[in-house]
C-alpha cells in the first residue's frame, strides 16, 4: 500500500533538493485535466522524468500522482526514494489491483513510463488495459447497486472503498503527455551527472548529494509538457458484449474469464494507436528537431556545417508551422539570423556538441560534418515523424541543392526587410513628420557572378537613402552592395524611440547574411553609428574580409548627449507613475541633410547608441579583420580625438587612418565627397 504522507514528503524533497526553478517548466493544457480516475501516458522514461513529471502534475492538480515504470528505474541509489515517491514496478505482481483500486478511488492519479523512447509498441498498453479495467468495474459496481446490491458491495469491499457509491460518481480518463525538452544537450548532460551516482547502489551516498549535483546543470534546460484532450474510457464500453458482462448478474473477480476479453484486447490497441498519434502530434518542435532531420534527410553523408544552418535557417524561418497546426518552442518564434552569422545563442553549437559526444556525427577540417551514426538521429527524429506536413517541407529543404538553398535564403531575407520598411512606414502614416516614401527603402545592387560584397550601413536618425552615392560608386566597380535599413529608421522619429540597439544589429546581421549567401567574401563599413554596427560585426569573430568605419561615434562633441541615460530614466519613472506630464521624450534635431534624418532626436535613441559603444569598447581588440577608419577633423558631432582612440585600440596589424579637413560630420555626402568614395573603394579591392 502506498503511503500519502511519504509521498507528500517526498515531493517537498524533490522541490529542494533538484531545484526544480532552474528548469523552465512550461505546462500546456493543463486545463483539459479532468477529475476522476486518471492515467497519463507519456513518451518518455528517464529517471530526470520519474523526477521532474510527477511532482508537476501533483502541482496541477492537487492530486498525488504515482508512477508506473519498467525495472531499470528500480536500480541504484534511488530505489527507495522512488518506491516512496509512489513509483511501482511493471513486475510488480499486485501493480493491477492497486491501479485499479486507486482509480476507483480517485485518491491517487497514475503515470505510465513507456520502456525505452517514445514509439514503442507497448507505451500506452498497460494504461489503456488499466483504464478499461477500472472503468469496467465502476460501471459494473453501478449497475449492481440496483440489481444485485450484494454483488456491488463485494466488489466495494474488494477494493476498499467505502461503498460502491464513491465508484459511481466519476468515471475514468486516458490523458497522453508529451514531454519535450530543450536544448537536448542540457538534458543529457543532467542524466549523466544522475547516473554517475546511480549506477551503483551506494548506501553511503547521500540522496541529496546525487539529486543536487545533477540539479545544478538543470539551469537553461526547458521542458514544455503538453497534455492532450482526455479520452474516456466509457467510450469504448459501449459494445453489447462489453455491456453484457457488465451487467453480468453474478459474481466476477479480477482475473475471471469473461466474454468480451477478446474484444477489449483489440479495443486496447484501438487505444493505444490513438493515443501513440496523439502524444506525437503534442511534440513541440525545437531546433534540435531541425537539425536531426536535415542531417537525416540530407541525401549525402557529409554536410559543410553552413550549409546546415542554412536549411535549419530556412526550416524554422519559412515552413507554415501555423497551418500545420505544429506547437513550436519559444526560440522558433525569435529572429533566426544568429544561424547565418555568429550562433551567438548557441543553437546550432549546443546540438554539434551533442551530436559529437554522442558519435552521431564527426567534425572533418573545413568544417564538414560527417554522418557517422544514423540511429540516433533516427530515433530524434521519429519525435515528429508522424507530422506529414513538417517533414515534407523538411524533406523539400534538405534534399535541395545547396546553390537552391543560397539562393531562397538570400530572396527571402531581401524580400523580408522591403516588406518591413513597407510595414513600418504605413504603420506611421498619421505622424506629420514621416519620411518620404522610399527614403528608409533597403538599397541592393547585384552584380554579375559570384563577385565579394560590400554592406554599408547608415547612421543614427538617417535612412539608407544617405549611402546611395557610395553604393552606386561600389557598384560601378563590380561589386554586390547591400544597404539594409537599420529598424526604426527611414520611417518616424516615433519609430526609432521604440527600438533597441539591438535591433539595429539584427538589421546589421540580416544584411551580412543576404549578402554572405551570394558573394565569397564581405566587405562591411558604415558611417557613424553604422560605422559602430560595422566594428561591432567584426569584433564577433565572422569571416570578414575587412572593416571600414567612417566618423565612428566614439567620442560625440556635444556633452548633452551625456544627460540621455538620466533624461531616459526620469521618462521611464513617469511611465511607471502612469503621468505623461514633465516627460522629455524628443529633442529638436538639425540635421545636414533634412531630406533623409529626422528632424526630431528621441532621447531612448541617444541612450542606446551609447549603450552600443559602451559595449563595443572593450571588444576592438578582438577585431582581426583588415580595417579602415576615416574621420574628418571639423566634425562638429564627433571627437577626431576619440576617432584615433578607436583606431590605436583595434586589434589588427592590418589598418590604415585617414583624416579628411571638412568641417562636417556627414563626409558621404556633398561636396569632397569622391575622396572619401575613392578610400573606400581602394580599400575594397585589396582586401578582396
Amino acid at each position: 500500500m502506498l503511503n500519502r504522507s511519504a509521498y507528500l514528503t517526498s515531493a517537498i524533497a524533490i522541490k529542494a533538493l533538484t531545484g526544480l526553478s532552474r528548469t523552465r517548466v512550461r505546462l500546456h493544457g493543463g486545463e483539459q485535466v479532468p477529475r476522476g480516475g486518471v492515467v497519463f501516458v507519456t513518451n518518455r522514461f528517464t529517471r530526470l522524468d520519474m523526477l521532474l513529471v510527477p511532482y508537476h502534475i501533483f502541482q496541477l492538480t492537487g492530486k498525488p500522482v504515482w508512477s508506473l515504470a519498467v525495472p531499470e528505474g528500480f536500480q541504484g541509489g534511488l530505489s527507495a526514494f522512488f518506491a516512496r515517491q509512489g513509483t511501482v514496478s511493471i513486475e510488480d505482481p499486485d501493480r493491477d489491483r492497486l491501479m485499479v483500486k486507486t482509480l476507483l478511488t480517485g485518491e491517487a492519479s497514475w503515470i505510465v513510463f513507456p520502456r525505452g523512447q517514445a514509439g514503442g509498441p507497448d507505451l500506452p498498453h498497460t494504461a489503456a488495459t488499466l483504464a478499461l479495467r477500472t472503468e469496467f468495474y465502476r460501471q459494473r459496481m453501478h449497475e449492481m447497486r440496483r440489481v444485485l446490491p450484494e454483488e456491488a458491495r463485494r466488489l466495494a469491499e474488494r477494493y476498499g472503498l467505502a461503498s460502491p457509491e464513491v465508484a459511481a460518481a466519476d468515471a475514468t480518463w486516458i490523458v497522453p503527455v508529451n514531454l519535450t525538452y530543450y536544448p537536448l544537450r542540457g538534458r543529457e548532460s543532467v542524466l549523466h551527472e544522475l547516473a554517475r551516482g546511480l549506477t551503483e547502489d551506494r548506501s553511503d551516498q547521500p540522496i541529496d548529494d546525487i539529486l543536487t549535483r545533477g540539479s545544478r546543470l538543470l539551469a537553461g534546460v526547458d521542458l514544455d509538457l503538453r497534455f492532450g484532450a482526455p479520452i474516456p474510457a466509457a467510450a469504448y464500453l459501449k459494445s453489447r458484449v462489453v455491456q453484457a458482462d457488465i451487467t453480468a448478474r453474478r459474481a466476477i473477480d479480477f482475473d475471471d474469464p469473461i466474454a468480451s476479453r477478446g474484444m477489449l484486447r483489440k479495443t486496447v490497441q484501438r487505444i493505444m494507436e490513438r493515443c501513440l498519434g496523439v502524444i506525437h502530434r503534442l511534440t513541440t518542435v525545437n531546433h534540435d528537431h531541425l537539425f536531426a532531420a536535415m542531417l537525416r534527410l540530407h541525401p549525402g553523408a557529409i554536410m559543410e556545417e553552413a550549409d546546415l544552418r542554412r536549411r535549419v535557417f530556412l526550416a524554422a524561418e519559412t515552413l507554415p508551422f501555423e497551418k500545420m497546426e505544429v506547437h513550436r518552442h519559444p526560440a522558433l518564434l525569435e529572429n533566426q539570423v544568429d544561424l547565418l552569422t555568429d550562433d551567438h545563442r548557441g543553437r546550432a553549437a549546443d546540438f554539434l556538441a551533442l551530436a559529437e559526444e554522442q558519435g552521431w556525427l564527426r567534425r572533418e577540417a573545413g568544417g564538414r560534418l560527417v554522418r557517422a551514426v544514423e540511429t540516433p538521429l533516427a530515433e530524434m527524429y521519429r519525435e515528429i515523424e508522424r507530422m506529414t506536413d513538417l517533414t515534407a517541407g523538411l524533406k523539400d529543404i534538405a534534399e535541395q541543392p545547396e546553390l537552391r538553398t543560397r539562393y531562397r535564403v538570400g530572396r527571402w531575407l531581401r524580400e523580408r526587410a522591403d516588406a518591413a520598411y513597407e510595414g513600418d512606414w504605413q504603420r506611421f502614416a498619421r505622424v506629420p513628420d514621416r519620411s518620404a516614401r522610399n527614403v528608409g527603402r533597403p538599397l541592393f545592387a547585384r552584380s554579375a557572378g559570384r563577385r565579394p560584397g560590400v554592406l554599408v550601413i547608415h547612421g543614427y536618425m538617417a535612412a539608407p537613402q544617405e549611402m546611395a552615392q557610395l553604393v552606386a560608386c561600389l557598384a560601378a566597380e563590380g561589386y554586390w552592395v547591400y544597404a539594409p535599413r537599420l529598424n526604426g529608421h527611414g520611417t518616424a522619429p516615433e519609430d526609432l524611440a521604440d527600438r533597441s540597439f539591438q535591433d539595429w544589429v539584427t538589421s546589421v546581421d540580416e544584411g551580412y547574411a543576404m549578402l554572405a549567401n551570394c558573394c565569397p567574401r564581405v566587405v562591411v563599413g558604415g558611417f557613424s553609428t553604422g560605422a559602430g554596427l560595422a566594428l561591432d560585426l567584426a569584433a564577433r569573430g565572422l569571416d570578414i574580409a575587412g572593416v571600414f568605419a567612417v566618423c565612428p561615434p566614439f567620442v560625440l562633441q556635444n556633452g548633452a548627449s551625456r544627460l540621455a541615460p538620466a533624461v531616459n530614466a526620469w521618462n521611464q519613472l513617469l511611465d511607471r507613475v502612469r503621468v505623461s506630464s514633465g516627460k522629455m521624450e524628443f529633442v529638436e534635431n538639425h540635421p545636414e541633410h533634412p531630406d533623409i534624418n529626422y528632424r526630431r532626436n528621441p532621447v531612448r535613441g541617444v541612450r542606446e547608441l551609447s549603450r552600443l559603444m559602451d559595449g563595443l569598447e572593450d571588444r576592438l581588440p578582438h577585431i582581426a579583420s583588415p580595417a579602415l577608419v576615416i574621420q574628418s577633423l571639423g566634425d562638429p558631432v564627433v571627437d577626431f580625438r576619440g576617432t584615433w582612440r578607436l583606431f590605436e585600440r583595434l586589434g589588427t596589424a592590418e589598418k590604415e587612418f585617414f583624416l579628411f579637413h571638412f568641417n562636417r560630420h556627414g563626409i558621404l555626402l556633398g561636396e569632397g565627397v569622391e575622396r572619401v568614395h575613392r578610400a573606400v573603394v581602394e580599400f575594397v579591392a585589396r582586401v578582396t
